[in-house]
C-alpha cells in the first residue's frame, strides 16, 4: 500500500501488517459499507495522528473498525477502537 501526502509518500508491504481479531470465529452480518469504513478508518489515522501512528497502526485501526462494521447491521452502534485494542 503507498499513500501520496502533501510531501512525501508512505507505503507498507503486506509483510509488515498483521492484524489479529483475537476471534477467528468473526460472525459476518452485513458487508455493506464494509470497505469505506476502512477508508473512514485510515483517513482517520493520517487526520488525527499523523505523526505518533506509524502506517501499520493506522492500517491496524482501519482493519480493526471495517470488522467491527461486518458484525454489524448498519452503523447504529460502530465505535472507534481503543488504544488498548492496538498493539503498537
Amino acid at each position: 500500500m503507498a499513500i501520496k501526502g502533501q510531501d512525501e509518500y508512505h507505503h507498507c508491504t503486506v509483510r509488515d501488517v498483521h492484524v489479529d481479531n483475537g476471534n477467528d470465529d468473526i460472525r459476518v452480518v452485513d458487508t455493506v459499507g464494509a470497505g469505506d469504513t476502512f477508508i473512514a478508518g485510515i483517513l482517520f489515522g493520517f487526520a488525527c495522528h499523523p505523526d505518533d501512528w506509524d502506517l501499520p497502526r493506522k492500517l491496524r485501526f482501519a482493519v480493526r473498525l471495517a470488522t467491527q462494521k461486518v458484525q454489524k447491521d448498519g452503523f447504529g452502534g460502530l465505535t472507534a477502537p481503543g488504544n488498548d485494542d492496538l498493539p503498537s
